[in-house]
């Protein structure tokens, strides 16, 4: 409907630019189709087929740069995360950059436009963390998730559980309460980890649940328990 609308409008632009007595008509039928035109390119961009290939796209710059320390290919819009910088600006010798990084990003509102640093490896990030004050800050909902993944990531188990579960009283995120999960799993604790699936699997985005079961390492001890498996079962698609 909306490519026959812009065809109308356009068919109409074209007779008043040709008649005469109409050409007045002419800028105000050019402004509509402009308009049409931009309410139809933010439409195709929002769409899930394209909002999928703009992660993708982060998500193969972001390895491409941790692993080669060449970024791929970015879609317009989107930056490298916080954490690449600040390891650049580290191995630049430049350690209060890459403090101000992680704690600018953590602590700023708005929309993220990067992908998690899931492709370092754990030293990598290690020295960043060692960077970051204590107690860790808090922050907006996604950038406190990402820590909590890298703390997992690093090993600080304990950590990264306590800072997810205090997130995820700020913010009821699955993915924060995901991260308590895990390291809940990591340090042994099944009913802990249950009971955090569980509340993943009751907030938005409840898929970041279903998701963790299927591959999180820490959980694979758990993928046989009949209480995860019911879950599991509940969240679909399996």
């Amino acid at each position: 409907m909306a490519w026959i609308s812009i065809g109308l409008t356009s068919a109409f632009a074209v007779l008043c630019a040709l008649d005469p007595d109409r050409r007045g008509w002419f800028l105000f039928i050019a402004f509509l189709l402009i308009s049409q035109i931009q309410i139809l390119s933010a439409s195709s961009a929002g769409s899930p087929g394209r909002r999928r290939a703009a992660l993708g796209a982060a998500a193969e710059a972001e390895r491409s740069a941790w692993q080669t320390g060449r970024p791929g290919m970015l879609v317009p819009g989107q930056v490298l995360s916080p954490w690449y910088r600040a390891h650049r600006a580290l191995l630049s010798g430049q350690p209060d950059e890459a403090r101000r990084l992680v704690i600018e990003d953590l602590t700023s509102s708005g929309p993220r436009h990067w992908w998690p640093p899931r492709d370092a490896r754990p030293e990598q990030l290690r020295a960043l963390v060692a960077l970051l004050p204590r107690p860790f800050p808090p922050g907006n909902a996604t950038s406190e998730q990402v820590l909590a993944e890298v703390l997992l990531a690093t090993g600080d188990v304990h950590a990264a559980g306590t800072y997810a579960a205090a997130a995820f009283a700020r913010s009821r995120v699955a993915g924060t309460a995901v991260v308590v999960a895990r390291a809940a799993a990591a340090l042994g604790d099944r009913d802990t980890a249950l009971r955090w699936l569980h509340a993943a699997a009751a907030t938005p985005g409840a898929m970041a649940a279903a998701d963790a079961i299927d591959h999180a390492p820490e959980l694979a001890g758990l993928r046989d328990d009949p209480d995860v498996r019911n879950l599991r079962a509940s969240l679909s698609p399996v």
